[in-house]
């Protein structure tokens, strides 16, 4: 909390070009995107009215600031509720973690807002796509970087409902990694990586395998199938397999690395 801030990272702009956009995009999307869409709605009359210099039009910009910000800490708030239980169960009553009295798509969601509010999947898809252009009245309008940037924040919130609800409705899987040694789990500001870091996976929910550390003596594997016919496992692992976590964690880090010990990066990189 006190170290992996980005000032602005998630402040939202939304003028009638990105809305636009966003509906031809998601045109016949489930009523859930629908949903998700309407929400920014209200950004477009402070477009408007920023636009048109009306008084005190720079007080808006904290609207702009907090909108899509709010609306990922309802849904984290939410799903973190679930994750300190799990700590607690984990700490000192392992049965009630085995019987698993906590909502397992909770977990599913969380993993999934992780993977797609970070900044090193808006970076990946602001390059793969070049540019953004909108066909209105016979004219063709090729959206700016700075209404590019905005889209893609809209997107990728959308894209991390949608890919949670769609993980969920497969047969998923979640199987936590409860550390039985000192060692501990590291994190980074990129936490949910696709394991072989293969994107072909977003596509096919079936064929997902991610993996998120949850806490420094948990780590959690999120599958769009069932080993063992199973959606819900616990494995206790030895320090080997958390180092080899920790590798995964910091070979698909965007630059920052969090951990509760001291460690020398170089032993750890593969790259």
């Amino acid at each position: 909390m006190d170290i992996s801030q980005s000032k602005y990272f998630n402040k939202l702009c939304i003028d009638q070009d990105i809305y636009d956009m966003l509906v031809y995009k998601y045109q016949g999307a489930d009523e859930l995107v629908i949903s998700i869409i309407n929400e920014p709605k209200p950004l477009l009359a402070v477009d408007l009215y920023k636009k048109a210099l009306g008084p005190n039009h720079e007080k808006l910009d904290i609207i702009n600031q907090n909108f899509l910000e709010d609306k990922y800490e309802k849904i984290e708030t939410a799903l973190l509720k679930t994750i300190n239980k799990i700590n607690k169960y984990a700490e000192g009553n392992i049965n009630r973690l085995i019987n698993g009295t906590f909502d397992l798509g909770d977990l599913v969601g969380f993993y999934a807002v992780q993977l797609f509010r970070s900044r090193k999947m808006r970076k990946s898809l602001g390059t793969n796509i070049k540019n953004f252009t909108i066909y209105r009245d016979g004219t063709e309008k090729r959206l700016s970087e700075e209404q590019k940037d905005n889209l893609i924040k809209v997107i990728l919130f959308i894209e991390s409902i949608r890919f949670a609800n769609d993980l969920y409705n497969t047969s998923f899987s979640v199987e936590l990694l409860l550390s039985k040694s000192e060692d501990s789990f590291i994190t980074s500001n990129s936490p949910a990586v696709l394991l072989n870091n293969s994107k072909k996976q977003l596509s096919n929910v079936s064929e997902i395998d991610g993996f998120i550390p949850l806490s420094p003596k948990i780590g959690m594997l999120v599958r769009g199938h069932k080993p063992l016919n199973k959606n819900f496992m616990i494995r206790y692992i030895d320090s080997q397999m958390i180092r080899e976590c920790n590798k995964i964690t910091v070979n698909c880090a965007d630059h920052e690395i969090y951990t509760s010990f001291n460690m020398n990066p170089s032993e750890w990189f593969n790259k």
